[in-house]
């Protein structure tokens, strides 16, 4: 979920309409996402109507490309708040509290692609993001023989890279917004019963 809004802005730019030129791919893609508010064609009933709906997309979009700073408010939140939450409440909780509302907010981001509803469910999967990574890190570690401790943060960093890379051949695949979502969250739906089997935090345990 980190770099989703790169490839979500480009799915969504924005070209005026005496700017169609040869980006009617780009222009295509975003006109589809409110295709289903047009009429039926009629001369210039339609050209206006058209050019209104072009006009609100192209003010949709600029929301859009806020995702980032949200995402990057969420991890701070998420920083500010995340170690203590799962000192209170225990790390594997929060670990896997945190991995059904990130799948389930880029689930929902699927079949919502409206601009407020994007931000907000990028804040939130910032946060998440955070708890996630605080708890990984912290379980791996801790239930890690002393000298292999290094083992775990390093791991965990490279399969983040090789989810980077992945995630460019994902954005080429996928041929749209909704496609784009669910191959991001389908497989953290499928991924969920793995967490449930992870140790409790050893901080936890009765002394």
């Amino acid at each position: 979920m980190f770099f989703v809004d790169v490839f979500i802005v480009n799915r969504t730019s924005c070209i005026k309409p005496n700017e169609r030129g040869n980006h009617n791919i780009t222009h295509d893609s975003t006109e589809s996402i409110f295709s289903h508010h047009l009429p039926e064609r009629n001369g210039s009933t339609w050209n206006n109507v058209t050019d209104s709906i072009r006009s609100s997309t192209c003010v949709e979009v600029e929301v859009f490309s806020y995702g980032q700073t949200l995402y990057m408010t969420g991890l701070l939140i998420g920083t500010l708040f995340g170690g203590a939450v799962s000192d209170r409440y225990g790390k594997r909780l929060l670990l896997v509290v945190s991995t059904i509302v990130q799948a389930v907010t880029a689930l929902s981001s699927a079949f919502l692609p409206y601009g407020i509803f994007h931000l907000a469910a990028r804040c939130i999967a910032g946060i998440t993001c955070c708890c996630i990574n605080i708890c990984s890190f912290s379980l791996g570690v801790e239930w890690s023989l002393p000298r292999y401790r290094m083992w775990p943060p390093a791991l965990l960093s490279f399969s983040f890279s090789v989810g980077m890379m992945f995630l460019a051949a994902v954005a080429y695949l996928t041929s749209g917004w909704m496609q784009f979502h669910l191959a991001v969250a389908v497989p953290q739906l499928l991924c969920l019963p793995l967490y449930f089997p992870a140790p409790i935090s050893a901080r936890s345990l009765p002394a």
